[in-house]
């Protein structure tokens, strides 16, 4: 008798499809953070220099990459590791219908144009992206990722950046999908 390892292997196919995982992990925008400006329909008052490093973060402590914190990281599409290279501070300019963000290395006297956000909509005050890609990786068989990032004006003047997003894939021939949230807060800088 012989045995037909096709049928074996269709029952772990089906096994592996039954067997997925799905995780949500989203966070509420801090209580002790000061509001959101009230939408002026311009997105102008965005302009200007922020530090790089929040000065808050809403996921704290759920082990989200400390890459998350930087706001020239959140900013480049796909990032570019600029967070390796010492930036400081990070501009917002939008000139006419083009917004750039520059960023200033440490110890360099001029800024560096380091992303045009082609695919950023001012809306009602504020600026957001929708990011997707698909990736590959050494876990991962494939993953299609999804991301809208909103940058706002809080009434201090500091950057509000909200990132949600989900992503979903193949690990181990296992599907699995996730979604979260999260809020940073950025210092106007001195500049």
């Amino acid at each position: 008798m012989q045995l037909s390892l096709l049928p074996i292997l269709a029952s772990l196919g089906l096994i592996s499809a039954l067997s997925g995982c799905v995780t949500s992990q989203s966070t509420p925008y801090p209580n002790d953070w000061p509001t959101v400006a009230a939408s002026s329909g311009s997105c102008d008052r965005l302009s200007g220099w922020y530090a790089n490093q929040a000065i808050g973060h809403s996921a704290e402590n759920s082990g989200m990459l400390s890459e998350t914190k930087r706001l020239a990281f959140i900013l480049e599409a796909p990032p570019q590791k600029t967070s390796e290279l010492g930036v400081e501070d990070v501009e917002l300019k939008l000139e006419d219908t083009h917004i750039f963000a520059l960023a200033l290395v440490g110890g360099q006297p001029e800024p560096t144009s380091f992303a045009h956000l082609n695919d950023w909509k001012c809306n009602d005050g504020e600026l957001t992206a929708d990011v997707k890609d698909w990736r590959t990786s050494e876990q991962d068989l494939v993953r299609r990722n999804r991301e809208t990032i909103t940058l706002s004006a809080a009434v201090d003047g500091s950057l509000i950046v909200h990132v949600s997003g989900r992503n979903s894939g193949i690990a181990f021939f296992i599907p699995y999908s996730a979604s979260g949230s999260f809020w940073s807060r950025y210092a106007r800088s001195k500049r």
